[in-house]
């Protein structure tokens, strides 16, 4: 049957070179989940990929791509020089439901502590002693010197069944001269003591094994990566070097019997906090802050000294001890999680920062964004930011000056110290200690960087070094420093001094070969600054007008080992404060509430202003904010008054009160409303215009002070100035016959004074009926009468014409 061997074969050649999950996924530039998946069989990578993960490890492309081709494994100290891989023999068919698909070879040696996979679980281990005797597939017996053996790591990962196997045997190699066996030895007797050895070794490591932890709900699983891999203590340290194994030096060690399948540990004192590959956490040492044990789905820890904090998978915060550190419960979209003394920082989804406790410059921290990685210590917080400059806030005053640091790529602190690795792999510390500077300066390519109190630890080429503190022997030595530098960088001359409105601006002459210079105040607590150019600046709340200080400036170089530190020019100077005027406040209102005794006071904001005096009324009042909410009495209705607002800075600053802003506003009586009489006597009078519609004439008594009416009708509402109201039953919309309320309201135009008031009445609708309509007669007919008939007309006779002058009768 068909396996890929693809999966074993990246998950052994990881863990040959020692790297983590994340390690590798981060050099194929690929999600840590993507290659997750690749070596967990679930998918298959690109060719090009491929190709990558050859040349990384050096080995064959075929090999990795053919099932039926073995890997080999490099020597990590001449990647040039292979091991030689030999075929591994099939295990005999008794032992085949053990071995399964993986073949053992009795020339194969993989050292337990490196190889932990299930792939290597079952290969026995090669018996103490100068040679050892072996059964081949012929049934011979063999002698080969362990000398053999442990020069030689072999893998076959191959996907031949066992009857490929049988048909597919290597082609013989050149064996070496066995040795004459004793007389008298039974060839079969030997092979099976070594089977049965075999089998005993098998037997041991199933027994000894770490046994896994019965899954529960909330469960996750989580990887061993770059994050907390070593844990310093006061009087140990721990190191994940794997998967499976925990080192541990020191005098005085913790209890880690608990402490299986541990992905990441955090340590303070004797605070030891380690995070199990279910995402469950588990604690010793002191009892402070180990209510851990119900906590599901953690993906990062921190332990601080009384306080362990966990992040869980959801960007949520949990936190078990310390109430001052353990104010987490809001917090959401958190990537990363850190602790201190009495501190719980923690770094957003959107780079900003996040923190529980309380230090002088919390403020400031807070309000950091593009934060890429913390670092907390004693007495510090470090930053790492996305552009790869480093800012160091002091827990209790100045933090170290990492101010010129660029490129940094890991950062990590401790007690009065702040140390970075940068893009190219070279550690940079910003610490007074020049000793340590000179221990740590010789180091390069360095992983896993962290540091706890005055120690500092990391992993150098698969082994851990440390320099600092190593009281309990927390480390097994410091690199060695190197001799002292023959040349000397010269004295600071002609230190100036220059007060300014912020503080104090002081300056001196370069010193040649100097890259930066230690200021020392005796301020009360001194102040401490690291400057790279030949200048620094105290701020004015630092300082105290009339007193004299010593000042200190040393010169020190980036490479100790060939410059060694100047000596320290001390001078005196007393200082004198320049004190500027504070500007007048802008933007000044005074208003009053409506109808209350209160009075609003606003304005913006004075730079350097510490706190402001609100006069009023004859009365004074200080404030910090830049606002205040005034109750008023024994004002008088109408009149007009005036507030001012004066800026002030403190005493200890060089900043004199500036001029005060004025406003104006006129006090109004706040006025009680009564409600008005309530309408009385309210009737409708019905005129009816006929059965279809009516007039409603409705009356009530005129309410005092009232301004108008509002009459209300089936939902339909009418107003009016006069105490009667006319309107037709239809423009209601009321229906005959039916019963309506009325309601009469009566309204103020002071609403200052008077509130309203309704009463109200009941209506039915009575229409007079419908008239009945009375018959119309029938028409009786008229008779035609006959035509009569026209006469004939009577013919007309010519007058007879009358002779000239004669005279008619009449």
């Amino acid at each position: 049957m068909y396996k890929n061997k693809l999966p074993e074969k990246l998950s052994a050649l990881r863990k040959h070179f020692q790297y983590s999950l994340a390690d590798i996924a981060s050099r194929l530039d690929v999600p840590v989940t993507e290659y997750m998946n690749w070596e967990n069989g679930n998918k298959l990578c690109d060719i090009l990929q491929l190709e990558k993960i050859a040349r990384l490890y050096h080995v064959q492309l075929q090999d990795l791509a053919d099932n039926t081709r073995v890997v080999r494994l490099p020597n990590l100290d001449a990647i040039e020089d292979s091991l030689d891989l030999m075929t591994l023999h099939a295990v005999p068919n008794h032992t085949e439901d053990v071995a399964d698909n993986i073949m053992v070879t009795s020339v194969m040696q993989i050292p337990q502590s490196e190889y932990t996979d299930d792939v290597f679980a079952e290969t026995a281990e090669i018996p103490s002693g100068d040679t050892v005797k072996v059964t081949t597939d012929a049934g011979e017996t063999k002698v080969i010197g362990l000398e053999q053996l442990q020069k030689t790591q072999v893998i076959e990962i191959s996907d031949l069944d066992h009857k490929d196997r049988e048909e597919r045997k290597p082609e013989p190699k050149a064996q070496p001269v066995p040795e004459p066996e004793p007389v008298g030895v039974n060839k079969k007797l030997i092979a099976g003591i070594a089977v049965v050895l075999a089998l005993l070794a098998l037997v041991l490591y199933m027994i000894t094994r770490p046994q896994k932890e019965e899954p529960e709900e909330g469960d996750i699983a989580v990887s061993v990566s770059g994050i907390n891999r070593i844990a310093i203590g006061d009087t140990y340290s721990i190191y994940i070097k794997d998967e499976q194994t925990l080192e541990s030096r020191g005098d005085v060690l913790p209890d880690l019997s608990a402490f299986t399948n541990i992905v990441q540990v955090s340590a303070y004192e004797d605070h030891l906090a380690g995070l199990k590959n279910n995402g469950r956490v588990v604690c010793t040492g002191s009892d402070r802050g180990c209510d851990v044990s119900a906590w599901r789905g953690i993906t990062m820890i921190a332990a601080g000294r009384d306080h362990t904090a966990g992040l869980r998978e959801d960007g949520t915060v949990v936190c078990s001890g310390s109430s001052l550190a353990c104010d987490v419960s809001s917090w959401t979209d958190v990537t990363a999680v850190y602790a201190g003394n009495e501190l719980t920082v923690a770094k957003t989804k959107n780079n900003t920062v996040l923190i529980s406790g309380s230090f002088d410059g919390k403020n400031n921290a807070a309000a950091s964004t593009k934060v890429k990685d913390i670092a907390v210590s004693d007495t510090e917080i470090a930053f790492l930011f996305q552009d790869g400059t480093v800012r160091a806030y002091g827990i209790s005053g100045l933090g170290n000056n990492t101010g010129s640091w660029t490129n940094m790529a890991e950062i990590t602190a401790g007690t009065d110290f702040t140390v970075g690795v940068n893009n190219n792999g070279k550690v940079i510390v910003a610490s007074s200690n020049d000793e340590l500077v000179r221990e740590l300066s010789s180091w390069s390519n360095v992983r896993y960087l962290t540091a706890s109190g005055k120690t500092v630890m990391a992993v150098r080429n698969g082994e851990i070094i440390g320099a600092g503190d190593n009281s309990y022997h927390q480390y097994a030595g410091s690199p060695q420093s190197s001799s002292a530098p023959e040349k000397k960088l010269a004295q600071v001359q002609n230190i100036s001094f220059r007060a300014t409105s912020g503080g104090l601006a002081i300056s001196w002459d370069k010193v040649d070969n100097a890259d930066y210079y230690e200021v020392r105040v005796s301020t009360e607590p001194e102040t401490m600054i690291k400057s790279a150019s030949n200048s620094a600046n105290i701020g004015s709340d630092k300082l105290t007008d009339g007193h004299s200080y010593q000042v200190t400036i040393t010169p020190f170089s980036n490479d100790p080992n060939e410059y060694a530190a100047g000596d320290g020019t001390t001078v005196s100077y007393t200082y004198q404060a320049n004190k500027v005027k504070l500007e007048t406040p802008r933007n000044l209102k005074a208003e009053q509430v409506q109808d209350k005794d209160e009075l609003n006071v606003s304005w913006e904001p004075v730079n350097n202003a510490n706190y402001y005096i609100v006069a009023f009324n004859g009365s004074e009042e200080r404030v910090t904010e830049t606002s205040l909410r005034m109750t008023l009495s024994s004002l008088e209705d109408g009149r007009e008054y005036i507030v001012k607002v004066t800026p002030y800075a403190n005493n200890d600053r060089n900043f004199d009160a500036g001029d005060p802003a004025s406003v104006k506003f006129t006090y109004a009586e706040p006025v009680t409303a009564v409600p008005l009489a309530v309408p009385a006597d309210i009737t409708v009078n019905q005129d009816d215009i006929d059965y279809t519609d009516a007039y409603l004439n409705i009356t009530w008594t005129p309410v005092e002070h009232a301004s108008g009416y509002k009459v209300t009708i089936n939902s339909v509402d009418f107003t009016t100035n006069q105490a009667t109201l006319r309107i037709k039953a239809s423009d209601a919309n009321l229906e005959n016959g039916k019963t309506y309320n009325i309601r009469v309201e009566a309204v103020s135009s002071d609403t200052k004074r008077y509130t309203s008031s309704s009463a109200n009445t009941g209506y039915t609708l009575e229409l007079p009926p419908e008239p009945t309509p009375t018959p119309t007669p029938e028409p009786t007919p008229t008779p035609t009468p006959e035509p009569t008939p026209t006469p004939e007309p009577t013919p007309t006779t010519e007058p007879t014409p009358t002779p000239e002058g004669e005279v008619t009768n009449g």
